[in-house]
């Protein structure tokens, strides 16, 4: 069997995928409250945060929390920085839905998250 190679690929290393860092923010307009913040993707550390939240044994607490905990990951400032970084889930918990699901809505679509998923164990 012969295969035709159209183009040389790098092959990656583990250095590659070390040096692996967030670069892209988007920007979401918060219309309710005036202004835009910015959504950063999930690294490999915050889903298993989110993922451990909603494993089956999870507490009811937990599992209601672990969509604001993502929120918590993925809402920045412009330089990338964490925007509720020491906040709590309880403190964000009183959140106006509209805005909650919006940004949490654009953020399951930057990550290719399925939101129908979201919250299943």
């Amino acid at each position: 069997m012969t295969t035709k190679k159209t183009a040389e690929k790098k092959v990656l290393s583990v250095a590659d995928f070390l040096a692996a860092r967030v670069t892209k923010l988007d920007e979401a307009e918060v219309e309710e409250l005036g202004g835009v913040v910015y959504l950063r993707p999930l690294v490999a550390g915050d889903m298993v945060d989110y993922m451990h939240t909603q494993r089956k044994d999870a507490s009811d607490e937990e599992r209601r929390n672990g969509t604001v905990v993502m929120l918590t990951k993925v809402v920045c400032n412009a330089d990338g920085s964490r925007m509720f970084e020491g906040v709590s889930g309880n403190e964000l918990s009183n959140l106006p839905a509209s805005i909650f699901t919006q940004l949490l809505s654009l953020a399951n679509k930057q990550n290719g998250v399925d939101s129908g998923e979201v919250g299943k164990g």
